[in-house]
């Protein structure tokens, strides 16, 4: 699958991976994607991953997510932004370990913001991605 996929957690990691064996999956999307991470476009990957949004596959939301993340632009941010406000704890997770992706102060103030998510995965791993950025 995508490269980019290995940096997240190991739960996140394998509910993403998920999607290739899964056949209710839409495969020009999964090739999109695939496609954007070999040749990364802003623009492109926001259009694409709000027609993910509207297609209701969480999973694919979260690859798109984690290419969006490594942009430092204010777009990205905008849209981690909603992301980090959904109902889904894995989409959270998801988008602040996108957060973090970039480097940026940006990343590492939503990374302290989670240390108060209500979920307790989100704030562990909020806490382990403040640690790394301390130990770097």
């Amino acid at each position: 699958m995508l490269e980019i996929v290995k940096k997240t957690s190991p739960s996140i990691n394998r509910w993403l991976t998920s999607v290739e064996k899964d056949q209710n999956v839409d495969a020009v999307l999964v090739s999109m994607l695939k496609n954007m991470e070999a040749k990364p476009d802003l623009m492109k990957l926001l259009v694409l991953a709000k027609e993910m949004v509207q297609a209701k596959e969480p999973r694919l939301v979260g690859i798109a997510t984690l290419l969006i993340g490594s942009f430092d632009h204010p777009r990205a941010h905008s849209f981690l932004e909603l992301l980090l406000s959904n109902t889904d704890a894995r989409l959270r997770m998801v988008a602040l370990e996108s957060a973090q992706l970039g480097g940026s102060l940006w990343g590492l103030r939503k990374c302290i913001n989670a240390l108060a998510d209500r979920e307790q995965a989100v704030r562990m791993r909020a806490q382990e991605l403040c640690q790394a950025w301390d130990a770097a």
